[in-house]
């Protein structure tokens, strides 16, 4: 998924995409998003939300049946609960791309950038950090 930048006449349609998309990309369990970074990050690309849009939009996507959870405390925090790969399943998957002698090594790297982009970005940060060891002690 290409990141997202600036948003130009959003509609709440549109709304409830980049909401997905923000709540897909940037969040899981360990890291959730409150309803005041969303709200922040909709400001800043110039899209104007409240409490009550950011309920109301993430409750619409609970019912289209997208799995995201919300945790109460001093406020809501929102993250998507339910991927197509667990990280686990990720992991296994690029450590035997990584691990195939007949794919060659940029067409390994393409592939695995893809893969990553079904994780958050977190765990692709942590899928990416042991490949990128191995890749600096292998031009040393």
């Amino acid at each position: 998924m290409a990141k997202i930048k600036v948003i130009e006449d959003v509609n709440k349609k549109g709304r409830l995409v980049y909401m997905y998309r923000l709540l897909y990309e940037q969040t899981d369990e360990t890291h959730p998003l409150t309803t005041r970074q969303i709200i922040e990050w909709f400001a800043k690309r110039g899209v104007e939300v409240n409490r009550k849009t950011v309920k109301n939009d993430v409750e619409t996507l609970v019912a289209a049946g997208y799995s995201i959870k919300s945790k109460r405390s001093a406020g809501s925090h929102f993250y998507m609960t339910e991927r197509e790969f667990d990280f686990s399943e990720l992991k296994t998957i690029i450590d035997a791309v990584n691990s195939d002698k007949t794919i060659p090594q940029e067409r390994c790297r393409k592939i695995v950038r893809k893969l990553t982009r079904l994780a958050s970005v977190y765990e692709a940060s942590s899928l990416l950090e042991p490949l990128e060891t191995a890749v600096g002690e292998e031009t040393r």
